[in-house]
């Protein structure tokens, strides 16, 4: 008999069933059983004479061996989002590998500031109360809190203009967070509490900071799939670094008291460059297909210096002293994308390059608050009302050409020593054979 392949969808509620293919009557039927919007699969199989299980008999149904696949599948459907990799944006599963390394290095380092902070609140120390530790506590914790409310007053509506840099200071504040509090210990016991207290303030910081851009990264990851779903994996991987971080941890914590200052120093030192470097590689990996500053930087420095080289090269001459043009036919640039301008993009406040400066003729600025776009218009406040109502149905930006007064300058200086050479040369060869430059 002929194979016959027929496909039935079964919709309960979310789960959908798949019956993939039937060849003869002595054959089983495979039945793929699946979420709607992903997860768990499993496979089932009928037949004349199945070999049920006691929770199915009724149904005929019996439940295949469990093999590497299903386990693999399982792994997959627990720790990665519905739909991976194809639904996935590049790059997902390197950057939860490197965030692992980092949430490890910041487990590692915070035992041993919590093993410095409670050396110096008095544990083990005769004479020390528990009420002068709690005190210690509740005062830490007030500048944290304080600090965190202060945080996000100020810098809660500029996340969004800059993800990356501001993930990544986020984790250098951290980072100094635990630096001071593994420091406190080492400084004379008026210090402990300030120290501890700056501590909290750089950890505070770092929440509000991290919570905000952590956000906007995983509605990155969510893009053909499912936000929640990326939060309950991204959820699920942190149980698991937790977990293996408690056990490096309680080994650590018994080496510590082992190892002389000099080198638990060094390797605090290497832990924290670990925890940077990792960071970086994944803010190198999240492509986002949005401008900001340092984006729209590389990207039109790149535009700028494609026209830059086309034009030098238009401009030599031939033989005959025509212009080459041909070069001129190919005037599309070959701009980067979103992950080659994730890689070169500046991760540290400072470090913006302004490559389209440099090659453009005029100075461009874009992403300016609207002060500054009023100010760098030079225009009456009635033409910019104009402008913003032109294009306010039209599109989502604004652009405006303005002078400054330098440029202004330049200009008429220009023109001064343009109408002076004008005049001298009028009076040397006569008002008849004028001789401009």
């Amino acid at each position: 008999m002929m194979a016959r392949i027929f496909f039935c969808f079964l919709f309960i509620g979310n789960v959908a069933c798949l019956a993939i293919q039937h060849r003869s009557p002595e054959q089983i039927v495979s039945v793929l059983s699946t979420k709607r919007d992903g997860g768990i699969s499993k496979t089932f199989s009928f037949d004349k004479t199945p070999k049920t299980t006691k929770d199915n008999k009724k149904a005929g149904v019996s439940t295949s061996p469990k093999s590497i696949a299903s386990i693999k599948a399982a792994i997959k459907s627990t720790f990665l989002p519905a739909g991976y990799p194809s639904k996935t944006p590049v790059g997902y599963l390197p950057f939860s590998i490197w965030s692992w390394t980092q949430d490890l290095s910041t487990q590692l380092r915070g035992v041993l500031a919590t093993q410095r902070v409670l050396e110096g609140v008095g544990v083990g120390r005769e004479g020390a109360t528990a009420l002068s530790a709690l005190m210690n506590f509740i005062v830490r914790d007030g500048c944290g809190m304080a600090a965190n409310l202060l945080f996000t007053w100020v810098a809660a509506s500029r996340f969004k203009s800059d993800i990356k840099r501001w993930r990544l200071f986020a984790d250098i504040m951290v980072d100094l967070g635990i630096t001071l509090e593994v420091a406190a210990t080492n400084l004379p016991p008026a210090l402990f509490l300030p120290m501890i207290c700056l501590g909290s303030v750089c950890k505070s910081i770092c929440g509000v900071a991290a919570g905000a851009c952590g956000g906007a990264i995983n509605v990155h990851w969510a893009k053909g799939s499912d936000i929640s779903d990326v939060m309950a994996k991204q959820g699920a991987q942190n149980t698991v670094t937790g977990s293996l971080g408690l056990v490096f941890a309680a080994l650590f914590a018994r080496s510590v008291s082992k190892v002389n200052e000099v080198h638990l120093w060094a390797l605090y030192t290497i832990l924290t460059l670990l925890h940077i470097f990792a960071n970086m590689q994944c803010m190198k990996l999240v492509a986002f297909d949005s401008l900001n500053s340092a984006r729209m930087n590389l990207v039109a420095g790149e535009f700028f210096r494609c026209f830059h080289n086309v034009s030098s090269s238009s401009s030599s001459t031939n033989n005959n002293g025509q212009r080459k043009n041909e070069v001129s036919s190919n005037l599309s640039p070959n701009l980067p994308g979103p992950v080659e301008t994730a890689k070169a993009e500046p991760l540290f406040y400072g470090s913006l390059r302004k490559p389209s400066n440099k090659l453009a003729p005029y100075p461009i600025h874009y992403g300016v608050s609207f002060e500054e776009f009023v100010r760098r218009s030079n225009k009456p406040l009635s033409s910019v009302r104009e402008l913003i109502a032109y294009n306010l149905d039209k599109r989502n930006y604004i652009i405006s050409v303005g002078y400054s007064n330098h440029w202004r300058q330049e200009q008429e200086q220009q023109q001064k020593q343009y109408f002076s050479i004008t005049k001298a040369t009028k009076s040397n060869t006569g008002p008849n054979n004028i001789q401009h430059n």
